[in-house]
């Protein structure tokens, strides 16, 4: 009995035919493509290696239900429900050595205990909610319930089939904090909203958003609004320092000490403004346009400067502000009193001014300048500021602009 021709044993003929056709037709490939493994294929150990990388009870259920198979390997296998519980989800409750971990989580996802979430399986902080049917806690209905009046302005979904749900939500903290004056609104589960508006338009929740609702926002639970708010903040944070080392951290630093961590605590109590601005703004959700551009981070962070150093008087100078009655003027002014005063003059008048001033006529003396009008350290540095803000950073110690 002879042996079956290798499959490889016709590869220069079939070369030479493909040579010879014209490519417009349909060419026989020489090789059958690799057929894809199947899940119920892996071996435990990949799967094992899976279960380390499920986001939720949820997918890790529906998994170990795809085929008998599956099933079969994953729901007698304590190390993978051990594995998943341990490694993804945090407050995991710890369990005796014996414990039935599948079980367990199988109950949860149904409902059947009562004080444990169904969807991070954290135990005795769940709550049943009505509208849902569902034991959810509030760390993961503050992550899947979306604001109602955002919901009703969207075109052609039936809105009133959702059902309300109340929940106390704060969008204003910063992530990680509690605000004692939380907001307790109707809201809707976001994933029934996403399902409503795809089947109304006969789309994907993406392309919905990015064709339709552009304008409609926030369509995001609050956790992410305030977690949105929490990254423009830094954003805006980060573009002030970098204009502030850039355009006046080498004029100032002559005479304010450690002039860049006086900039820096002045700006963190400024921060808290942009949290009212992100309002009009509007937070995006997946198919929306960031409008927190370069251009918009980079005015934020000029009006942040501007509240602290003063409103720039010369576009083309940076350093030319008004510092007066701003909360570095103490620190600079202290440090151009101590210029002023360092050759031991603490009286004196404004040469540039003196010099312009025109001749008056005066009863039985002629044509005279009037009297020089002399100031203190401190009378000077506004004189100044006043009136030849373009010099106020270039005095000496001999009060000459």
């Amino acid at each position: 009995m002879g042996f079956p021709p290798h499959p490889y044993c016709n590869l220069p003929r079939r070369f030479a035919q493909l040579s010879t056709t014209d490519h417009d037709e349909a060419v026989e490939l020489p090789y059958a493509p690799k057929p894809k493994a199947e899940l119920d294929a892996l071996p435990l150990e990949i799967l094992l290696e899976i279960a380390c990388y499920l986001p939720d009870a949820h997918t890790a259920v529906r998994l170990s239900c795809v085929c008998r198979s599956l099933y079969l390997n994953l729901a007698g296998s304590q190390y993978f429900w051990y594995r998943f519980g341990n490694r993804n989800l945090v407050k995991f409750q710890r369990f005796k050595p014996r414990y039935d971990y599948h079980d367990y989580i199988v109950r949860v996802v149904m409902g059947k205990i009562k004080s444990t979430c169904q969807i991070c399986l954290t135990p005795r902080k769940g709550a049943v909610r009505e509208p849902l049917g569902m034991v959810v806690c509030g760390s993961c209905m503050d992550e899947n319930v979306v604001i109602r009046g955002s919901v009703t302005k969207i075109p052609k979904l039936d809105w009133r089939a959702i059902p309300d749900i109340s929940f106390t939500y704060d969008i204003r903290s910063a992530p990680g904090s509690r605000n004692p004056r939380a907001l307790t609104r109707y809201c809707m589960w976001l994933p029934t909203v996403k399902k409503h508006v795809e089947s109304a338009y006969g789309l994907p929740w993406k392309e919905v958003v990015k064709q339709h609702l552009e304008n409609i926002r926030p369509l995001v639970s609050p956790k992410e609004i305030r977690n949105y708010r929490h990254s423009v903040n830094n954003k805006v944070y980060d573009a002030a320092i970098e204009i502030f080392r850039r355009d006046l951290e080498s004029h100032l630093a002559p005479h304010v000490p450690n002039v860049l961590d006086n900039f820096k605590r002045f700006l963190d109590a400024q921060r808290i403004d942009v949290w009212y601005q992100i309002v009009d703004l509007g937070v995006p959700t997946d198919g929306q346009i960031d409008r927190a551009d370069k251009i918009w981070l980079s005015a934020q962070a000029a009006e942040y400067i501007a509240n602290i150093m003063g409103p720039q008087i010369d576009e083309n100078r940076p350093h030319v502000r008004y510092y007066l009655r701003t909360p570095i003027w103490p620190s600079l002014s202290t440090g151009l009193i101590n210029r002023l005063t360092l050759g031991g003059q603490t009286v004196n008048k404004c040469d540039t001014c003196e010099d312009a001033k025109t001749l008056v006529v005066t009863s039985g003396f002629g044509r005279r300048r009037p009297p020089p009008v002399y100031y203190s350290p401190r009378m000077f540095l506004e004189h100044v500021q006043d009136n030849h803000p373009d010099r106020l950073l270039a005095m000496n110690w001999q009060w000459t602009l």
